[in-house]
Parts: C-alpha cells; structure tokens; sequence
C-alpha cells in the first residue's frame, strides 16, 4: 500500500523579515508615499479648520485670619455627628458655582458670540469688536446672524436664523440705531478704533440664553487647592481666546470678592442694626430717670446729695463701681441671649458685640455665623433639600443651643460675681440708714442713671467700631498670580496629529499587502507583491 506524503511549509517559510518589509516598500512605493500624503493632508484639514484651545491660570489665596473659628466649626460637626469640612475646599466648590458664574457670564455679556472666517475654521472675538449687539428684547431662541461693515456709519444685517429657521431678512441699520427683527429689537453700538480693520468683512453674531452660557463657561473652568493643607486655590481657563479667558478669570475674582465683602457686611449691617435697637430702647429709660431724678430733686429741694453720702460711701465705692460695670455687661449678654433664643429669629445671622461673652463665647458666634452664610451659598445653588443643606440645619441648630448654653454659664458667672459685690454694697447701705428716705431714693435713681449712661456710652462706642467696619470692609483673599499662561495652544496638538497621521499613511499600505497575502492560499514571496 502506497503511503500518501503531506507537503507542508516550514513555519519559518511564512515569516516576513526586514528585507522582505524593505522590498515591499521599494516595490510598492507609490502607494505608501500616496497613503502618507493623503493622511497627512486629511490632519492638516483637521488642524486648519479647529480653532486652537488655549489654557490660563490664575492664583487666589485664602487668608487664615479666622483659623479658631474654623476649628470650632470642625469640633461643633464631629460633637454634632456631621462630617468636617476644609473651608478651602468650599471655596474651591463656590469659585465655579453656577451663581458666580452666571454674574460673570452677565457682566462680560458671554451670551453673545463673535466669530470670523479665517481660512477653513471661524475664530473668536473678543475685546477689539469692530461693533457690540445688543438685543434688547427677551430672548426668541438661539439667535444667528450675519453682520457686514458697510462704513463707519452703519452695517447689513443678513443670514438671520431663529433656533435653526431661516426667514428671509436682510437690512441695512447705522450705528446706534434700533433695529426691529424677527429675533427682536437689535441695536448695534460701533467701536470705532476697530471699524478699519474689518470693513467689508462678515461678523457672525450668535446669541443663546444665559444658562446655556454660563453652563458652558463652566464646562470650561477648573478650581482645585494647589495641596492638601494649603489656602491656595488654583483656578484654570481654557478657552478659543485668550483675552476672553483672562476676562473670564479676572471677573471670576472680582465677583467672588464682592460676594465676601457683601458677605462681611450683611453681618456688620445687622450688628448695627441690632445696636441702633438697643440705643432707642436705653436711650428712652435713660431720659426717664433723668425725669425721675429731677422731679424728685424738685420735689425735695435737693441740690448735691453726694456731698451728704460721701463719707458713707469710700469704703463701698469700689465694689459699686464693680457692680455697675457688671450689671452693664449683664443686660448686653441678656439682650444677646434673648436674640439667640428668639426662634423668630432663627435663620438670622448672630450679633457679634465684642465684650458680650468671653473669648469663647464669641468664637462659637463668629462660627455660627460662618456656617449660616455658607449654608445661604449652598441654598442658594442647591435648594433647601439638599441633604448637605439639612445636614447644616441641623448643625446650626446644635451650635446655637451650644451659644445659648454658653451664654448662660457666662450670666451665672456675671451673677455671682454681681452677688458678691453687691454684699460688700450692702454693708455700705446698712451705714446709711439713717439718711432721710428721700435721700436713698435719690441715691437709687442717680445709681440706675449710672448704668443707663455707661450702657448708653458703651451702645454708642460699639455703634461707631461697626460703622468703622463697614467702611473698610474687606475680603479675606488675595490674587497671588493674575490670569498667565502660555500663548501656545493646549490643543490641538499638531506635531503629535501630523506624526499620527504620517505613521498611519504608512502602516494602512503595509495591513492592506499582508492582509492580501495572509487570504492568498499560497506562499508568494514578498519580492511579488509589487503591484
């Protein structure tokens, strides 16, 4: 019986070396050199045709200047089983909030778009217009149009479309002129150092509303803290223009600065509120001793009675002056705890009066504070049911029974205090009771003057301190680096497209020969596969 033999081919006869891949190339040339060209001509289109991005940067820091009351903050959360929080990282948050955004978007007018034809791709204006539009109607839908410098007097207006209908218009408006279009009433100011440069040439204007606008900007900005424990908080911008970038992190800072200045002195503004309060109300009893006083002196035909009681009251002098500072400071802590416990005023800010409390005491309200305006923000931004909302609620509600707790224990302590001064007072008034009754009245109404002149003073001094701190208000940051960067694009990268797409014009030849040999049933050597 005949044995039937199988050819088969040596594994290494199916493997390409470098001199079958040289021969392939020098064989088929033409092609790669044609794959190359067109891969490259297609990136160059790309690149012609896509605007470059540019990235700058912009530093802030956040002054530590309230650190205690920032530990407060964190110990109050942890006792109230909330979760701690970097005051950094909220600010990191509120830099790019859609509130302070959306006022920058409204400030720089970035609902309206500029852009001009530059060769295959459209590029951005920003900052040198030739004109500015203004629509002054509310807004129809995302708005297009095509705007032509006729002269220095006026343009033509064409290309109109309303949320991609387009109803045939064109008019010809001078400058400063009110244009009344399908998209509403138009009017077009002029800028005319810029006019030359762009006579005859077409300006397309987009308009879309506010939220897509500041939604966008947005997508285009990124806050983050420089490291873990530091208060610098970096903040990029990457955009198609680099003066509309700058704008953009230049207004950022300013309207977050206005916001914690307005901040500062919404706290101010209620102190002084509070204080002119307690001024009309110690000022009428203040006139009404006085009445009493002097009724009473008039009555009696009394005209010095400290020169009688002199001699009684050296011993107790001292301890009356005590009294009567602590009694001053008890109805300032009593009008403050009658504040807190108010639920009235529950979602109001604190007042801070510096005396009332100790140290303490007005850290706990400085926290307090803190905390309320931060939770205002995030309300704000996010609704009152956001669960971190809630969750501050219910701390604000722990901190301020804490506050109330606190004051008490400062009362008890102004209490005994008053208890043992008014001892040594006694033993004073025990020595004089043998003045005539109508003299320890006096004694009585000129004691309760005293008090009401030193609280009236005190209302008066901390009046101006607030008064003082609303005039030179300040935010607690600082622009360490105004908006920089590199003028070179971010993107897109044209050395690494233009490498891609030579390297790709190359191996799209090479996969189309192998795979033409690998589905041929027989070995060809790569010295055939010219073409």
């Amino acid at each position: 019986m005949e044995t039937k033999k199988t050819t088969t081919s040596s594994p290494k006869e199916n493997v390409i070396t470098l001199r079958d891949i040289v021969e392939l190339f020098l064989n088929n040339w033409y092609w790669f050199a044609a794959s190359a060209v067109a891969c490259v001509a297609m990136a160059w289109i790309y690149l012609s045709a896509t605007p470059p991005l540019y990235q700058r940067t912009a530093v802030m820091l956040v002054k530590g200047d309230s650190q205690n009351s920032q530990n407060d903050i964190s110990a109050m959360w942890e006792v109230s089983g909330g979760l701690g929080g970097s005051g950094v990282e909220n600010e990191v948050y509120i830099l790019r909030s859609y509130q302070i955004l959306n006022d920058v978007v409204q400030r720089l007018h970035l609902d309206v778009d500029y852009t001009i034809r530059d060769g295959l791709r459209r590029d951005n204006l920003f900052g040198d217009l030739p004109f500015e539009v203004r629509f002054l109607d509310i807004y129809p839908g995302f708005t297009e149009l095509t705007v032509s410098i006729i002269n220095e007097k006026g343009v033509r207006i064409s290309q109109l479309e309303i949320d991609g209908n387009a109803p045939s218009y064109e008019q010809v408006v001078a400058f400063n002129d009110t244009l009344s279009t399908p998209a509403g009433r138009i009017l077009v100011l002029p800028h005319a150092e810029s006019i030359p440069h762009y006579q005859g040439k077409e300006i397309r204007v987009t308009r879309s509303d506010l939220e897509s606008a500041t939604n966008a900007v947005m997508a285009r900005i990124q806050t983050s803290a420089l490291a873990s424990q530091s208060t610098l908080v970096n903040i990029i911008c990457q955009d198609v223009n680099i003066a509309r970038a700058d704008a953009i992190l230049t207004s950022i800072l300013q309207v977050y600065n206005e916001t914690i200045v307005e901040d500062k002195n919404r706290i101010a503004s209620n102190t002084a509120r509070f204080i002119d309060e307690r001024i009309v109300i110690i000022s009428r009893e203040l006139g009404d001793v006085e009445n009493k006083l002097t009724t009473f002196k008039q009555e009696h035909r009394i005209v010095d009675i400290n020169s009688n009681a002199n001699l009684y009251l050296q011993e107790g002098s001292k301890a009356k002056e005590e009294s009567i500072q602590l009694e001053a400071q008890l109805n300032v802590v009593e009008f403050v705890k009658n504040y807190v416990t108010d639920k009235t005023r529950s979602s109001d800010l604190i007042p801070n009066v510096s005396g009332v409390g100790d140290v303490g005491v007005q850290s706990q309200i400085e926290s307090y504070n803190e905390m309320m305006l931060q939770r205002n923000r995030l309300v704000t931004n996010s609704g009152e049911n956001n669960p971190v909302v809630q969750n501050m609620n219910r701390n604000l509600d722990a901190m301020r029974k804490t506050i109330a707790g606190s004051i008490d224990n400062y009362v008890r302590t102004i209490r005994l205090r008053l208890q043992n001064a008014r001892k040594v007072e006694n033993k004073v008034n025990q020595n004089i009771e043998n003045i005539p009754q109508q003299e320890k009245y006096a004694l009585d109404v000129m004691r309760q003057q005293s008090i009401k002149e030193t609280l009236y003073t005190y209302l008066l001094q901390k009046r101006e301190e607030t008064a003082m701190q609303l005039a030179v208000t300040e935010a607690n940051i600082r622009v360490v680096e105004a908006p920089f960067g590199s003028r070179l694009p971010v993107a897109p990268k044209r050395m690494m497209i233009l490498l891609a797409a030579l390297v790709t014009g190359l191996v799209i030849p090479f996969v189309y020969f192998r795979l033409r040999e690998f589905w041929n049933t027989g070995y060809v050597d790569a010295r055939m596969w010219k073409i």
